[in-house]
């Protein structure tokens, strides 16, 4: 493990501390995170203060359009979103929006087994059961062509595309709303959910978006995308409004678990994992009415089942983990710029959580696959500076089906052709990136030389840096001390660390 303290500009760091009112240090860390200017730090500090203009998204002009025609025209419109929690969030926003104007409006979230995203199959079954006039896709589509052009011609179904994943060169013809469309736009970096929220902002205004802030701050968090511009401010008008706990559902959800103010760290560690569960489990109930239902009963049941199914994930989780980790024992790693492993049995639901701890561990991309059958599937994990997406497309000649976004991927490849795929994506990443990212680096912001700089008024400042998580990593402190004493926190898998200067650290999940 390498330390290193991030490098600040002092002149700068003054600036911002002098004109914001802000300790020297916090102004510090903004400054080393490239936050160095004083309308930059306003924005970062003050999220909700800046408003983003919706239709410099591509196309979002002629959704609205279609959209608003529909709406008149009594057209059935269909929610077609992916069974994630960002997609769920998507799909949410949007029946939400659409019931409230008196639309007609229905949905459909497809199971894990049946695939990533549209499918010639779900196609047929979706209008064969529900006849819509429109179908909008939230969270998936953007590698639909095929599709896309069987629901037009073969279906006779009009189809607007809603995602935030990256495009391929050749693009499905229909109406397609992505800003990462555009390479310039200051909302690349927002998930499927926001994408949605932009959507309603664009039909219907700024304030009727807000009133479902709260679901894409979930998704957000969940989908792990950079807490930085647009994200941070809808996270932080998101966490205001959860905490209001207007929706019962999300209301019984914490108090199941014993939260009684929702952080970003509660949305990412302990309610996003079990709005994902039951989709990992397999499990077909629909949970959508955590968000819209005011049934006690129902959600009672609901909230039962999503920790029952957060329970087996944990446990999956961790016997794919440990068979992963087994395999590992024969590859010469460090060879290596990739891990790339299969088994027949692992279950698909888990494979990008293992993947990504995988990845965190080694320091390297981590892909994990179900090879029960001809066809393995499963999911890419990458680490900083590595974009997994753009190594999956370049062994594209070699996959039957991908998709994904810089830190996250989804491939389906043939069994034949999974060496030659371990082969040229290991060479891929070897010739297009330094060795230097796969080394161990752990950069910190300050170096604390007496443990009373930690003080309340101390703590005040750095939740100036709140909600932190992707992209916005909580700060790192350096204390220059002794380790007198560990013991272990009870049964858990935590540590209670003693230092020499009369302070205690826990790490947790040592």
């Amino acid at each position: 493990m390498i330390l290193k303290k991030r490098t600040i500009d002092n002149e700068q760091t003054r600036l911002l501390s002098s004109n914001l009112g802000i300790d020297n240090s916090i102004a510090g860390i903004l400054v080393a995170r490239g936050i160095d200017t004083l309308d930059a730090a306003k924005d970062f500090l003050f999220p909700d203060n800046k408003r983003l203009p919706v239709f410099g998204i591509p196309n979002m002009d002629k959704a609205v359009e279609r959209i608003k025609t529909a709406v008149v025209n009594s057209e059935t419109i269909l929610i077609y979103g992916d069974y994630d929690c960002d997609g769920i969030c998507a799909v949410t926003i949007l029946k939400l929006y659409f019931e409230s104007i008196g639309a007609k409006v229905c949905h459909h979230i497809p199971l894990r087994a049946d695939g990533y995203g549209l499918s010639l199959v779900a196609l047929e079954n979706v209008v064969e059961k529900f006849m819509p006039d429109l179908i909008i896709t939230v969270d998936c589509g953007i590698t639909a062509v095929e599709e896309v052009e069987y629901c037009y011609e073969a279906l006779g179904v009009d189809i607007i595309i809603t995602d935030h994943h990256e495009p391929c060169e050749t693009l499905p013809e229909c109406i397609i709303i992505n800003p990462k469309l555009d390479a310039h736009s200051p909302l690349r970096d927002i998930c499927g959910a926001g994408v949605a929220l932009k959507l309603v902002e664009a039909l219907d205004g700024y304030d009727k978006a807000m009133e479902y802030v709260d679901i894409a701050c979930i998704a957000t968090i969940a989908d792990v995308v950079p807490l930085v511009g647009e994200n941070r401010k809808i996270v932080a008008l998101g966490l205001k409004k959860m905490n209001e706990f207007e929706r019962p559902g999300i209301k019984l959800l914490a108090k199941s678990i014993n939260i009684d103010k929702l952080q970003a760290s509660d949305i990412g560690y302990r309610i996003a994992p079990r709005l994902n569960a039951s989709a990992r489990m397999g499990n077909t109930n629909d949970i959508l009415p955590i968000f819209t239902s005011n049934e006690y009963f129902e959600l009672e049941s609901l909230v039962a089942q999503l920790n029952n199914d957060n329970e087996k994930r944990q446990t999956l989780t961790n016997k794919v983990y440990c068979e992963a980790m087994q395999q590992l024992k024969s590859l010469k790693l460090e060879h290596l710029s990739v891990i790339v492993l299969h088994c027949s049995s692992w279950e698909s639901g888990v494979l990008g959580l293992v993947a990504a701890r995988l990845a965190q561990e080694f320091f390297r991309p981590a892909i994990l696959l179900n090879s029960k059958n001809e066809f393995c599937r499963g999911s890419a994990r990458s680490i900083s500076g590595i974009n997994i997406f753009q190594c999956l497309n370049a062994c594209s000649n070699l996959l039957t089906q991908y998709g994904g976004h810089e830190g996250a991927g989804g491939l389906t490849i043939n069994i034949a052709k999974l060496e030659q795929f371990k082969e040229n994506i290991d060479k891929y990443i070897k010739d297009t990136y330094p060795q230097s990212l796969f080394e161990q680096v752990v950069e910190y912001d300050i170096e604390i030389t007496d443990k009373r700089q930690i003080d309340k008024a101390f703590y005040k400042q750095l939740e100036l840096l709140e909600p932190t998580g992707e992209g916005n990593p909580p700060a790192v402190l350096l204390l220059n001390s002794n380790i007198a004493a560990i013991s272990r926190i009870g049964n858990t898998k935590h540590v209670k660390i003693k230092l020499n200067r009369e302070a205690e650290a826990v790490a947790f999940n040592a």
